[in-house]
């Protein structure tokens, strides 16, 4: 008999076998569905609610003024860029954290709702964080949604953790600010001492050596110096390439070395006190602008730290559903009714095997008997 003939075969065999048991299949079927059906209908139904939160539009330009202009200028500001997306994983992170959690057990007396009855706060955390869900949707809203029996219950817990997460968040923001103007202050004080100390110095040079220090000039002068300092370089450079290529007793050799001594020269006119006022014009400079950095930035942590504005915007505020979420009695009854078929076939396609093995194999069939024994009676000796 050809492959093809045997596979017909074997297929119309086990239509046979499936039609023969076709009522235990549909009765197993249907006394698993209702069975399952009536289960859920037993089971306490959990309503979910959920609220929509987005970090502000003008974050950046206030706490992290510089951050904030910086990652503008390299394209990652604004609502939708990582600034944005920081932000909404630092709620996360806040919602998360056991502080805010046990506030939402405490305040809620989550203690009688879970049925905790050994008031374990660890327990009421993990039976929270099992009814809570905080995930990012595809605008980048961040969604908090909460699971409860009671609907009403679930919308509040809801819109209690956004009212949290907002106290948390400018807690976090103040005392960020705070230590930020603690630190800007510290820093503008050295400032300040830096400067008059370099005021006293510019006053005792100009009194020694009779050379007014002008800090607007000293860009200008300094400019001129390092030229002469760069020609000197290139210079013996080029004298150093000339002598490996022709020696030094070209005339190429002597004139690089002529022009290189016209260059030290140069630098040697150059005296001491006038290197000495650029090098302290040049400080005084560089102090006057960290001074004028620094005020604005002060000013701007101190408004920071005082200001009361939103930290998280509400999209969406949670009402309480209309209808249950969970539990979902037609998908649970439907993947037993699945669960029941695939048994039931397993069941007949086995006990035909069986049944096959003991008209065919009487020694395998004795084997699978003395199996079946040992699994009804694991503990019998053998």
């Amino acid at each position: 008999m050809s492959d093809e003939k045997q596979e017909i075969k074997g297929l119309l065999d086990y239509i046979y076998l499936f039609l023969k048991w076709r009522w235990f299949i549909a009765i197993n079927f249907l006394l698993v569905v209702l069975i399952t059906y009536g289960i859920t209908l037993m089971l306490p139904k959990w309503y979910y609610s959920n609220s929509l939160v987005l970090p502000p539009r003008d974050k950046g330009a206030g706490t992290l003024m510089g951050m904030g202009n910086i990652a503008r200028m390299v394209g990652l500001g604004g609502p939708a860029g990582l600034l944005g997306h920081q932000e909404i994983f630092s709620y996360m992170s806040i919602l998360k954290s056991r502080t805010l959690q046990e506030t939402i057990i405490n305040e809620f007396n989550l203690f009688d709702v879970y049925k905790i009855d050994n008031n374990s706060i660890e327990d009421a955390l993990e039976e929270l964080r099992s009814n809570i869900e905080f995930k990012i949707d595809e605008e980048g809203a961040l969604e908090i949604g909460v699971y409860d029996k009671d609907p009403a219950r679930a919308a509040d817990m809801a819109n209690r953790f956004v009212e949290l997460l907002h106290q948390h968040n400018t807690e976090l923001g103040v005392s960020e600010a705070r230590a930020r103007r603690k630190f800007i202050e510290r820093r503008l004080e050295q400032n300040k001492i830096e400067l008059a100390e370099l005021e006293e110095r510019v006053r005792n040079f100009q009194a020694d050596h009779g050379i007014i220090v002008l800090p607007d000039q000293a860009d200008q002068s300094i400019k001129g110096i390092a030229e002469i300092y760069a020609a000197r370089t290139i210079k013996e450079l080029e004298r150093d390439v000339v002598q490996e290529v022709v020696g030094h007793d070209n005339p190429l050799y002597r004139r690089a070395q002529l022009e290189l001594n016209a260059l030290n020269r140069k630098l040697a006119d150059i005296p001491d006190q006038t290197i000495e006022s650029l090098r302290i014009a040049r400080e005084f400079v560089i102090q006057q602008k960290i001074f004028e950095m620094l005020t604005p930035l002060l000013e701007e942590a101190r408004l920071e730290e005082l200001r009361d504005t939103p930290t998280v915007l509400v999209l969406d505020r949670a009402v309480p559903a209309e209808e249950k979420s969970r539990p979902k009695r037609l998908l649970i009854t439907l993947a037993m009714g699945i669960v029941s078929l695939i048994v039931s076939i397993g069941y007949i396609v086995s006990t035909n095997s069986i049944h096959s093995i003991r008209d065919t194999d009487p020694g395998k069939y004795k084997t699978i008997e003395e199996i079946g024994k040992i699994l009804r009676n694991p503990f019998r000796k053998i």
